[in-house]
């Protein structure tokens, strides 16, 4: 008897290919589906701040225009802070505004589309290096970590910075894995990666130098030629030196933090917990318990595959890149360079490492992994959901509410007084003159005068005292105070807690001049009280009565 085989069946091999493709395209699909999702949790509680307000008040500026001002060739005085940046988020942003316009919610979304896109090559990174099942695991890892969501929606370099990364690292493991004759390319590619970030933010000259570092490591442990890798390296050395007008613009508006050894200490641990872990995830105990535990358990496991190319050169490109930032942070007091924020370059980096014990021949291992990915990834979708539920809370600002009041009120009709002469008042002071520029004047108290309250124009106390009698219709006066992840939690499970008065306040309740009509506290990083005063004596044309709302 004879069997007959229909021509058009595949043979098993090619059935197991395209089975193979199928999973690995509806993987990618879903990490970067749960990668948007959770950065859409969270877009609609960021507010404007100050260093947002400084990138979009550059992005009116042309690309030739912006480097100029970014090296300070070119004065501009957008009434917010100078920037300290290379050019090409500015580009970025510039371009994205041409297509999507200039205003905060499409601007955020193009750190959205770059962190997607950063998730697909992560996924991809994975699959290529250990396979399907780390492919999952780093994608979803890195999608639904709320560091990369928070980062993914700010109007910055961060989510570029990101991207370009996980661009350096694609590069790295694909150089790792490929053949002699093949290498080439990748290295190529590597190079080309290394100076997008290295142009999209300073410290992605740290994240280039480590993977070159890695792949120069891991080629001489193979005993290859390291020749192409420092003439790749060389070429991406010598292309940042274009940095340097940058680099000395950034060092002329630089401050000392004043920071001592025991508070650049605590900044190394906020930043290693801040590469797991996120304020967001510590309302449960549980979940951190989790996170931790399933860290040590991916951790463990990847170190269990050190000797493997790929998992070898994330090891030494982390370890150098922490090693150097760790240096410069413990060196000096003019920036803080342990910042969560700077650092988003090692993030794709954590996620393809956590990922890589999912290959081990160890069966022990490949259980302890999955157990720890598990976790983590349980731990990461908390923290999405309680930015979705609590995103004000962690938010860097309160701007949206503040502004929404100023509308509310009217602009021409409202002035701010920052009650107190603190750093954190910028936070504050800057989103409202981007938004509302010189129509909501802006004021510093100064304390008791012979004719009532003393307030400075703010920032710019040269322009003279601003009698109480010229003051508009109604005055905001803001106490503002920048609050750590830990305390701003605690007053989040707790019950919310009264602000006492500040001098400008009592002054003004005291006065017959003046009636309180609200009063607010605002939970968010930069925590701000709010106490909003009406001229008893600006007539009795009304406008619609004031909305009420929770205080938080």
């Amino acid at each position: 008897m004879k069997l007959s085989i229909s021509p058009t069946a595949p043979p098993a091999d090619v059935s197991r290919t395209r089975r193979e493709r199928l999973h690995s395209v509806a993987g990618l699909v879903c990490c970067v589906t749960s990668s948007v999702v959770a950065a859409a949790c969270f877009l609609p509680h960021q507010s404007l701040w100050n260093d947002e307000a400084t990138q979009m008040s550059g992005l009116r500026l042309s690309p030739i225009g912006v480097v100029l001002w970014l090296t300070n060739r070119i004065d501009h005085d957008f009434g917010v802070p100078d920037d300290r940046m290379p050019p090409i988020s500015y580009w970025a942003g510039w371009a994205w505004s041409k297509a999507f316009g200039l205003e905060e919610v499409p601007l955020r979304w193009l750190g959205v589309a770059c962190v997607a896109a950063a998730t697909a090559l992560v996924f991809d990174s994975a699959r290529r290096g250990w396979g399907l099942a780390s492919a999952w695991a780093a994608g979803l890892l890195f999608a639904l970590s709320p560091n990369v969501a928070v980062q993914a929606v700010e109007i910055r370099a961060y989510p570029l910075l990101i991207l370009a990364s996980a661009c350096i690292f694609a590069c790295l493991v694909r150089f790792l894995i490929a053949e002699e004759p093949g290498r080439t390319r990748w290295l190529i590619g590597l190079t080309a990666s290394g100076i997008l970030a290295t142009y999209t933010h300073f410290f992605g000259l740290v994240a280039s130098g480590a993977a070159f570092l890695a792949a120069l490591v891991m080629t001489r442990a193979r005993r290859g030629r390291i020749g192409p890798v420092l003439v790749a390296g060389t070429v991406s050395g010598l292309a940042a030196m274009a940095l340097i007008p940058f680099v000395f613009a950034s060092v002329g508006i630089s401050r000392s933090m004043g920071a001592g050894f025991r508070e650049k200490v605590a900044g190394l641990g906020r930043l290693a917990g801040r590469l797991l872990a996120h304020p967001s995830m510590m309302l449960h105990r549980y979940v951190i318990a989790a996170t931790i535990a399933g860290g040590v358990l991916a951790l463990v496991g990847a170190i269990a595959r050190r000797r493997t190319p790929v998992t070898g050169g994330l090891i030494v490109a982390l370890a150098s890149g922490a090693t150097v930032v760790a240096g410069v942070h413990l060196a000096q007091s003019s920036f803080d360079a342990a910042s969560p924020s700077y650092n988003a370059w090692m993030l794709p980096a954590v996620a393809l490492l956590m990922a890589s014990g999912l290959a081990s021949a160890s069966r022990t291992v490949r259980i302890g992994t999955a157990l720890g990915v598990a976790m983590m990834i349980a731990a990461d979708i908390d923290g999405i959901v309680q930015l979705a539920v609590h995103g004000d809370a962690f938010a860097h600002t309160p701007h949206r509410r503040i502004a929404s009041i100023v509308r509310e009120l009217g602009p021409d009709r409202v002035a701010i007084v920052h009650e107190h002469n603190s750093r954190e008042r910028w936070q504050v002071y800057a989103p409202i003159r981007y938004e509302f520029g010189k129509t909501v004047p802006q004021y510093l108290y100064q304390g008791e005068g012979a004719d009532g309250p003393r307030l400075s124009s703010y920032p710019d106390p040269a322009k003279g005292d601003e009698p109480e009698s010229r003051l508009p219709e109604y005055v905001i006066v803001i106490q503002s105070d920048s609050i750590h992840a830990p305390e701003l939690v605690r007053r989040l499970q707790g019950p919310p807690t009264a602000k006492a008065d500040g001098p400008l306040a009592k002054e003004f309740s005291a006065s017959e001049r003046w009636e309180r009509v609200r009063e607010a506290t605002f939970l968010a990083f930069i925590e701000t009280h709010l106490d909003v005063f009406r001229r008893k004596d600006a007539g009795t044309i009304a406008r619609t009565p004031l909305k009420e709302f929770t205080p938080r």
